[in-house]
């Protein structure tokens, strides 16, 4: 009966393992919807507008979609864009309500800018309504063409490429602005091509909190515990 018995505690740690494991790599749940950008998003709206993107210029000024992706372009040509004026802003944002938690948000990019440039930002936010910001963690620099030590863009051409995966936590429930940001921040007034950043694949979802893990963990140690105590005892 006590082999049995040994098999029976086997196989139970092995369920308990694989439980937590499947527990781990769930798919995780999209948060952000017209995340793939197949829909059309909201162009110059100042009333938010919950379940999809809204940009801060007409369409063409400065932002288009193209297919799947979102384009924002920052050049000299005042017809094209909103011109090359130190502080121009260029962003899509959308509101999402969360419960508190951890929360991973990955997206693809492409950022390019040619040499004798402006310098160029793009920056990611995840910001809580009210003082103070239930976000923890929730701006990321991706990319930009600016030379820290000179103060001046790079005299060169700037290609970066995603995807790219961050996280931030929420300090109890509430929404969350996710916005994506292209800004101008030194102005040359040079009229050439400028800094073009394409998006697409913007995905939000929850961190799983390894509980499972670490029940499977602790029930895995209890279980050799007494099998090594009964081991011992029967010497």
């Amino acid at each position: 009966m006590k082999q049995p018995r040994k098999a029976i505690q086997v196989v139970a740690m092995l369920a308990v393992f694989f439980t937590s494991t499947a527990t781990l790599h769930a798919d995780p749940t999209p948060l952000v919807t017209n995340g793939d950008f197949s829909l059309d998003i909201v162009w110059q709206d100042d009333t938010l507008v919950q379940e999809n993107w809204v940009a801060n210029t007409e369409y063409g000024k400065g932002i288009s979609q193209q297919g799947q992706s979102v384009v924002f372009q920052l050049s000299g040509d005042d017809e094209d864009t909103q011109g090359d004026e130190g502080g121009t802003t260029l962003s899509i944002e959308q509101a999402v309500s969360l419960s508190g938690g951890t929360y991973a948000l990955s997206f693809d990019y492409t950022f390019m800018s040619p040499s004798l440039s402006e310098s160029d930002y793009f920056t990611v936010w995840a910001m809580s309504y009210g003082l103070p910001s239930q976000v923890t963690y929730g701006f990321w620099n991706v990319a930009d063409n600016h030379d820290e030590e000179t103060g001046e863009p790079i005299l060169d051409n700037v290609y970066s490429v995603g995807p790219r995966y961050e996280t931030f936590t929420l300090n109890g429930d509430g929404d969350v602005l996710l916005r994506f940001q292209l800004q101008r921040s030194i102005p040359r007034g040079l009229i050439e091509p400028g800094t073009t950043l394409t998006l697409n694949y913007v995905n939000l979802s929850v961190v799983p909190v390894p509980g499972a893990a670490l029940l499977g963990g602790i029930g895995l140690g209890y279980a050799g515990l007494r099998l090594r105590r009964r081991a011992v005892a029967q010497a």
